[in-house]
């Protein structure tokens, strides 16, 4: 049975913000273009170094469970800037943790006086207002996002690539042009995949994918049409269905009447290039299509050329996605709706589709542009409420793919642990060069909270803690390092970073009970065993025979 730890008053307190404020130390190492790097071993994988302040949040657990239940709560907020904007997890935590210690100070200050005066008992809870604490926290947070926001300054091309530069810092200056030219492809709302390349021991390359991109294969050798054994084919007509196709019978409105087909149709406008995108197609009917496609492409007007994709991995959303693309009707058989009633009208079309062995590729797909804008937008709000990581980055590719391309970074690297620190490092520089195309960019390496700290004053008790990025910076560089005006930080991530950190700190401070299960060891369930064994009340590890004990 599962022990109940439960810290309160003064204790309890002192506890939950000492874990908190250890965060702020542990993760704030790794801030800047010199910070340091961690490495991380797991019990099921080997070690990894990372510079990065997600990762290395991620794995910390602290002994004491009342001090880890106030790191786990700060972290899980700096996890949160990691979620909304895909960088900003180390300032967060600097700041969230200097908001806490400075804090923590003040009411430790008042704690001491009123029991210094009798008026209250150590250990209990003294008369620190920390609800007015926290509402300073709150209403500071707001003032600084304003100030912020008046400094703010749109983004200009050739800046993109200084926000790139700052994010990597001095370890992948070499890796600054692609991911530059990568992200300048796809915008603020495209999909970039950082992935690993095992074909190149160093540096990465980039792929830019236009258009749209699934798992899919066409269905007959026959298909293809080049020497690469790829199946090319240009201004398309698209039927997207989750059918599983038999015959071509299936799409005749009067059975054994072909003319009843919309395939019929199709024929007599002139049109004689079909792609239909399906779950599977029985053998027989390929043989048959195989065939068709052959005096087809001989020059046989009566006979169309068929490309039968296969897709049996796609959900549904995925389907639907395909068919918004290409401007077509998703005949769902889930929804029971049935082949022959396609029409002509249930079409869609692309300018290209290029299918080999694996993928294909839908080029300029003829969907309305109000269509995919409401789709966007939807996968948008999926991405916003998706807790699951892999799920999100699935729906991020499907939103890329939408827009019309995405963008992927393969990475390559002399060992493993490299490899990691650099997909890491690339991963936030592509997430802080998005987020200033989206909204802009301040002066960075701590900068901009340092101006709006010192127009404040000292005397603001608040000040430290804004200071706290650009010395953390400055400690990890040797104290002397001098900031250039094209170090850039985007709006978005220092805005919410800043918006996060009060919050988690304000929520801290008010905070003098801490509940928390305790993890059972491998001691206390011995001790559980042998009780039950031998009817032992006490520890038997404090008794005089212990070791005769354990042996048995």
């Amino acid at each position: 049975m599962l022990k109940v730890i439960i810290k309160h008053g003064q204790e309890g307190r002192r506890k939950l913000l000492k874990g908190a404020a250890l965060v702020g130390d542990l993760v704030g190492m790794s801030l800047g273009p010199r910070g340091r790097s961690a490495i991380i071993k797991t019990k099921y994988s080997p070690p990894h170094i990372h510079n990065d302040g997600s990762t290395i949040a991620r794995h910390i657990m602290l002994d004491d469970p009342i001090e880890d239940l106030g790191a786990q709560t700060l972290i899980e907020g700096a996890m949160k800037t990691d979620e909304r904007a895909g960088d900003g997890t180390t300032t967060t935590a600097v700041l969230a943790a200097k908001i806490v210690k400075d804090y923590a100070q003040r009411i430790e200050e008042e704690d001491k006086n009123d029991t210094e005066s009798g008026f209250i008992s150590e250990g209990n809870t003294g008369t620190a207002d920390v609800n007015r604490m926290a509402k300073e926290i709150l209403d500071t947070g707001k003032l600084v996002v304003e100030r912020l926001r008046e400094q703010t300054k749109s983004l200009a091309k050739k800046d993109l690539k200084n926000v790139v530069s700052s994010s990597l810092g001095v370890l992948f200056p070499e890796f600054v042009e692609e991911i530059t030219n990568a992200v300048e492809q796809v915008g603020s709302d495209g999909y970039v995949s950082v992935e690993d390349n095992w074909h190149t021991k160093y540096g990465v390359e980039t792929e830019l994918i236009k258009g749209m991109r699934f798992l899919g294969t066409y269905d007959s050798a026959y298909m293809a049409n080049n020497k690469r054994r790829d199946a090319v084919f240009e201004d398309v007509q698209i039927l997207v269905t989750n059918h599983d196709l038999e015959s071509l019978a299936a799409f005749q409105r009067t059975y054994g009447d072909p003319k009843s087909s919309f395939i019929y149709e199709l024929l007599q406008k002139g049109k004689r290039k079909l792609v239909i995108i399906c779950n599977k197609a029985e053998r027989p009917l390929i043989e048959l299509l195989a065939q068709t496609v052959i005096q087809a492409r001989q020059g046989n007007t009566n006979l169309i050329d068929f490309l039968v994709i296969k897709s049996p991995s796609l959900t549904t959303d995925q389907w639907r996605d395909v068919a918004v693309y290409c401007g077509a009707k998703f005949i769902d058989k889930n929804a029971k709706q049935q082949l022959n009633d396609v029409e002509l009208s249930h079409l869609g079309s692309a300018k290209k589709i290029v299918v080999d062995e694996d993928e294909v590729n839908v080029l300029d797909g003829a969907g309305s542009k109000l269509a995919v804008k409401e789709r966007v937008e939807s996968l948008k709000i999926e991405i916003e409420n998706e807790k699951d990581a892999a799920f999100k980055e699935q729906t991020k590719r499907r939103l890329g793919a939408l827009q019309s391309g995405f963008a992927i970074i393969r990475v390559g690297a002399s060992s493993e642990p490299e490899r990691q620190a650099a997909k890491k490092k690339i991963e936030d520089a592509v997430h802080a060069a998005q987020c200033a195309l989206e909204e802009g960019t301040i002066k960075g390496g701590g900068l901009a909270l340092k101006e709006i700290a010192e127009e404040l004053g000292k005397d603001h008790p608040m000040f430290n803690a804004l200071m706290e990025p650009y010395n953390r910076i400055q400690r990890s560089a040797g104290g002397s390092l001098k900031i250039p005006d094209t170090v850039l930080d985007p709006l978005k991530v220092t805005r919410i970073a800043v918006e996060t950190a009060c919050s988690v700190a304000a929520s801290l401070i008010t905070s003098e009970v801490g509940i928390s299960d305790k993890v059972k060891s491998l001691w206390d369930e011995l001790d559980e065993k042998l009780y039950a064994q031998m009817g032992v009340a006490d520890d038997f590890r404090q008794d005089e025979n212990q070791e005769q004990r354990f042996k048995t």
